[in-house]
Order: C-alpha cells, then structure tokens, then sequence
C-alpha cells in the first residue's frame, strides 16, 4: 500500500461529511467485514466523524448475522432525491412554494402570482436524482464488473472521489486512491492497515468484524498466503477485544451443542448367541 495513497485518502477524509463504501456481488465474509469495519471505524472517529453507508448489489446471507453492522447494508446504489419541475413553464411565475401534511398525506402547492396561470399537467416532470457521498470506497472489487447491477452505476464513479481497498491488482477502474496490498492474505487486513495508519478508532467491535474477516479470507489461517504478519495482526484485534466466540456461527454452535454422541457399549458375552 503506496504512503502517499493514504495521504491522499487522509487528505479527502478531511473535508468529507459523507461516504459509501460498496460491497461487490456475493461478497466473502473477509470483504464484507473489511467494509463494516472501516464503515464503523468512520463513523466512530470522535475528531471527524463521518456519516456512512454501505452498499451491496446482492442481498446478505444468514452466515455473516455475527458481524456487527450487517443490518445496516443496503441494496440500492445511492440515496435519491424526488425532484419536481415544470417544462417550458416561466418560473417567474411562481410566488410561492408550500406544504402540509394532513392525516399522514403529504401536499406540495404551487401558488403562482396573481393574474398567472398554473402549470398544466404535462408540464410537470418528475424525476429521481441520485445524491452522492463525498467519499466512495469500493472493497475487495478486482474489475468494475464484480459490482453486479452497480455496474450500471460506473460513469457515476468518475465524478467522485473514488477510493479502491483490496489485496489483488485493479483493471479498468477510472483514477482513484488505491489502497491495495497484494501481499495481505485478506482484505480485512488491508482495512486494519488503514484504520491504523488513520489514527481511527480500534474497538471491540472493529476488531471483531476484522478478526472474523480474516479467519474467513486465510480459511482459518491455513492458506499458504498466510505470514508472520498475519499472525501478529490477529493477535493485535484479540488484545483490541475482538470477540473469538463469534467466529463460530450461531446456527453451528446451537447443531452442535444440540447433538448427543452416540455411547459405545461393550458387547456382553452372556447374551447368548444372536438369533437367526
């Protein structure tokens, strides 16, 4: 990870009030804990915190229920303002704009001035604008492809500042800040490596997602990508307070608690001989 990708992410951190971290299509447990930890690491940052949101083209599945903030990822590509306007209508017309709100319903009015007439029906065109965050941090998405249906959504990528975090070489994304490390055997390792360099906050929570992220992308710490640093990172979140019990998830601890082991008994010599 390049000193001078961070920089500029710290440097864009700065002056933002927002940021949507993406998740890609049927993301592991090692990206999706990658992008809640850092989402949570932002927004708990008492120096600037950051309003974020996190995005996933494909709906989360019950195996990832242990990692905390999972109920907040949501399945659309941006916030949408509903946007009003009158085609070939004089605005000057308009001389005031109101509304209420009776028994729960909501009523726009449009007042013109006086001796002006309202605009007609096929006047009015309504449209959904999208609103984009400051910041937007695509995790563990090696090729734009991998955003599934967001894909749709790329030309929206160039105009923002467009963040990538992962351990594998990018293709095809337009310029941005890169925060990858292809020598980390999972990306919730390179998310620590950034939450750290940033001064973010490390707690329990944090560490836990970051924890099980990289139990899951190192299949429990025995692919050959593991190293000494690996270790030496997970033992950081263990005394960070990362919560080892959830590594297990809830439906296999409640089979296996609820599973009685057979008894092996002895074979008794004085039964006499089986019957045929």
């Amino acid at each position: 990870m390049a000193v001078a990708d961070i920089q500029r992410f710290q440097q864009i951190l700065g002056t933002a009030k927002s940021a949507l971290i993406i998740l890609p299509e049927n993301p592991t447990i090692d990206t999706i804990a990658a992008g809640l930890a850092l989402s949570l690491a932002l927004r708990r940052n008492d120096k600037s915190p950051l309003a974020v949101s996190v995005a996933c083209p494909t709906p989360m599945t019950v195996e990832v229920n242990r990692l905390v903030g999972i109920n907040e990822v949501r399945q659309d590509f941006a916030d949408k303002n509903l946007c009003i306007s009158f085609v070939n209508y004089p605005s000057e017309d308009v001389d005031k704009v109101s509304y209420n709100i009776d028994n729960g319903q909501f009523a726009l009015t449009i007042a013109p001035k006086p001796g002006k007439t309202l605009p007609k029906r096929e006047q009015i065109d309504i449209t959904h604008q999208e609103l984009m965050p400051d910041i937007v941090v695509v995790v563990g998405v090696n090729y734009p492809d991998g955003l599934g249906v967001f894909a749709q959504e790329r030309k929206i990528l160039e105009n923002v500042n467009l963040t990538l975090l992962g351990n594998t070489p990018l293709s095809g994304w337009p310029r941005g800040v890169e925060l990858i490390d292809a020598s980390s055997s999972s990306i919730s390792e390179v998310a620590q490596d950034v939450v750290s360099e940033l001064g973010l906050p490390m707690d329990e929570d944090i560490a836990t997602n970051l924890f099980l992220g990289i139990e899951d992308g190192t299949a429990n710490f025995t692919s050959a990508s593991v190293s000494a640093s690996t270790f030496a990172k997970a033992a950081s979140l263990l005394q960070g307070g990362a919560r080892r019990q959830e590594a297990m998830p809830k439906m296999i601890r409640q089979t296996q608690h609820s599973q009685i082991p057979p008894v092996w008994e002895e074979p008794q010599a004085n039964k006499g001989p089986m019957p045929l």
